[in-house]
């Protein structure tokens, strides 16, 4: 009985570490601006938890989605984002809702996608 209990607690503080890491994860998309939610195709998109190591850097794929993932990030930690300067087509393009990004913080949820909006520069 009391080899069962101490498995238990084991195994539940296992799961638990385990459920903190789920939101490690910052999915979203890049769009264009009064486009019709076109995306924004190969724009790079990285990320930096302050005094962590920064996320891996990836490009948005056709359907403009992208994905961070930050090995030691917390839901609430703000996120310090970095959004290429040209799109599949070398397109010069610039963000258009910049407040939304430089408050961006990790999601409670890692399904929940963080909205960029680009427009052509200038």
């Amino acid at each position: 009985m009391k080899y069962s209990i101490i498995i238990s607690l084991i195994m539940g503080l296992g799961w638990s570490a385990h459920a903190q890491h789920n939101n490690d994860l910052l999915r979203g998309v890049v769009l264009y601006q009064s486009s019709n939610r076109t995306p924004a195709e190969d724009v790079a998109i990285s990320g930096k938890i302050k005094g962590m190591v920064t996320a891996n850097r990836t490009h948005t794929n056709s359907e403009g989605t992208y994905q961070l993932q930050f090995t030691d990030g917390r839901a609430g930690y703000r996120v310090a984002l970095e959004v290429g300067t040209r799109d599949r087509y070398g397109q010069e393009i610039e963000v258009v809702n910049r407040q939304a990004v430089v408050e961006c913080r990790l999601p409670d949820r890692a399904k929940a996608g963080f909205k960029i909006i680009v427009c052509p520069k200038g």
